[in-house]
């Protein structure tokens, strides 16, 4: 039989705020060690497996908002649907819901207990991007074709909504494809479509046109493995598995 989890007291409460307040410092390099971070989110993973983290949708007159465990509501109910929802390990950050009105058209709305729209309605669908911490893959259908693009966590369109295909990210970034490659990192920086082929080699990001093959560096540029040498590793594009 499945265990019912608790709603969280709120010392609970205050406890996860403290834990994900820290791993996110650390996981941002402004502070802190691995070691302190595994042992953080092997508690926060505990606390997990007891209480319902969740958010709550709530609905009044046909219209749905969310609410989350402490009880607050980050979205009121004025809209007609989310395409997700996220637990409070996601919500604590204050990441944005995509969220759908009575036009059928999608928005990233803020968690400000406002539902602040922080982008046009103007987005078939919209998903975050697993494995990041704050972009979107948006999707536009014209004349029965997904064009896709990604938004950021302020509702900016930093890839084109254009794209034959945006991947999912994977070793700190996503493939992205219109006729050629190009890719999109976790932290926003973008590559427009150019390329013969885009991938991960050596914990860095390659690319490839023709037969000029090599790291990629911050500009965009293909840079030979010997010029690579003479460079140092912050003016490449590093690529890590999360």
């Amino acid at each position: 039989m499945q265990k019912i989890k608790m709603l969280p007291t709120d010392e609970v409460v205050k406890r996860i705020d403290e834990i994900l307040g820290r791993l996110h410092k650390i996981w941002a390099h402004e502070d802190g060690t691995v070691e302190e971070a595994n042992v953080l989110y092997d508690e926060f993973c505990s606390i997990k497996k007891e209480y319902e983290l969740g958010d709550i949708v709530i609905e009044e007159d046909g219209r749905l908002g969310l609410m989350d465990i402490a009880g607050r509501i980050t979205v009121p109910p004025i809209y007609k649907d989310f395409s997700e929802t996220y637990s409070y390990d996601i919500e604590a950050t204050k990441r944005p819901i995509p969220a759908c009105n009575f036009d059928n058209k999608y928005a990233l709305v803020a968690a400000d207990g406002k539902g602040t729209p922080l982008c046009g309605f103007e987005y078939d669908m919209i998903h975050f991007m697993q494995c990041s911490y704050n972009l979107y893959r948006c999707i536009k259908n014209v004349d029965g074709e997904d064009i896709y693009g990604v938004l950021d966590d302020k509702g900016h369109l930093i890839v084109p909504c254009e794209m034959d295909m945006v991947n999912p990210i994977s070793n700190n970034y996503a493939c992205l494809f219109k006729d050629r490659m190009g890719a999109v990192m976790i932290d926003g920086s973008y590559f427009e479509p150019v390329y013969d082929d885009v991938y991960e080699k050596e914990g860095f990001l390659w690319a490839a046109i023709g037969a000029k093959i090599g790291f990629l560096n911050k500009k965009g540029e293909i840079v030979s493995v010997e010029d690579a040498a003479q460079l140092g590793e912050e003016d490449l594009v590093a690529c890590y598995n999360y």
